[in-house]
């Protein structure tokens, strides 16, 4: 190691030893030794708040070595579990300071849209859901996600209608998923090719991206300017999933959906549909041996998704 080398080490940690030094200071004696601070080592009072602050929302098991400190004060006011989550991002992606707080002025205002969408009146009129049941119910998405139960379903199967607002969409999906996905669970979103982009950004706000899977669309493209005949699936989750990516990745099932929904839960999940259409996922669902419950804001599809089921009265 050269002596630059060195210098430029000790130069990244020195703001991680005043902020630990501080802290035990006010930890130990109460006292955490500010007007020595500032005789010691010449900083301005605010940028030695600012180390003991730091120092103290990161525990040491947190802090990145390759990382600068300048990182770690980015995402300090941040709960542990995102702490660690942008700051192994910033690792992972070589990030600069300057592109972390980027990523996370993104993050930011992704929330403030999904907070601004999920806003909007709710339907009146829809009735209280229960936690266990498997219905299907005509609604929006906001005014069903807001009488189910949170962290309630293992899996979210959503094949959503072109639309011409597609960030809308998948942002009220997203705000759905954060909401309604127990941890560990995932999010399985089927995108055109157009719209891969938006969905991607709006569900990376508040969800772990894990994979993308494509498989055969079985009638061919939907639009003749479309020349792909693969079909894409975002897969996100609230924490880890418990499947190994390669048992999907090989696998090329003519109807992903029934195996997908076998493999992303266990007994006893229920798994949620929006936009359920005519109900050819929730069926699907059914086939894998789990309780669906679906919804979709078209009264008409309701109506047939029930009649396909077998549940119209």
């Amino acid at each position: 190691m050269t002596a630059g080398t060195s210098i430029a080490r000790a130069h990244r940690a020195v703001h991680w030893w005043i902020g630990d030094w501080l802290l035990f200071a006010q930890r130990h004696d109460g006292d955490p030794r500010y007007e020595q601070a500032l005789n010691d080592f010449g900083f301005e009072f605010s940028t030695l708040q600012n180390d003991r602050w730091v120092a103290e929302r990161i525990e040491q098991d947190r802090r990145r070595p390759e990382l600068s400190w300048g990182h770690h004060a980015e995402v300090a006011a941040l709960e542990p579990d995102e702490q660690e989550r942008w700051l192994d991002k910033a690792a992972q992606s070589d990030w600069t300071r300057s592109l972390l707080r980027q990523a996370l002025r993104d993050r930011r205002l992704a929330r403030r849209r999904a907070d601004a969408v999920m806003e909007r009146p709710a339907a009146e009129g829809l009735p209280d859901i229960p936690a266990r049941s498997t219905p299907v119910l005509h609604g929006t998405l906001k005014a069903v996600s807001e009488r189910l139960p949170v962290n309630c379903f293992g899996l979210i199967l959503c094949d959503p209608p072109a639309t011409n607002d597609p960030s809308t969409l998948f942002t009220g999906l997203a705000w759905s998923a954060e909401r309604l996905l127990r941890p560990g669970g995932s999010i399985l979103v089927a995108a055109g090719q157009i719209d891969i982009g938006v969905a991607w950004v709006a569900l990376e706000s508040v969800l772990m991206p894990y994979w993308a899977i494509a498989f055969p669309m079985m009638t061919g493209p939907a639009r003749p300017f479309v020349q792909s005949l693969w079909r894409c699936v975002l897969w996100f989750s609230k924490g880890g999933p418990p499947l190994d990516i390669r048992e999907v990745r090989d696998t090329a099932e003519a109807d992903p959906w029934p195996y997908l929904t076998e493999q992303l839960t266990r007994a006893g999940d229920q798994v949620f549909v929006p936009y359920c259409g005519e109900g050819e996922i929730v069926e699907a669902v059914l086939r894998a041996g789990r309780g669906p419950v679906a919804t979709d804001p078209d009264e008409d599809n309701c109506a047939a998704a029930r009649v396909r089921l077998g549940l119209a009265e």
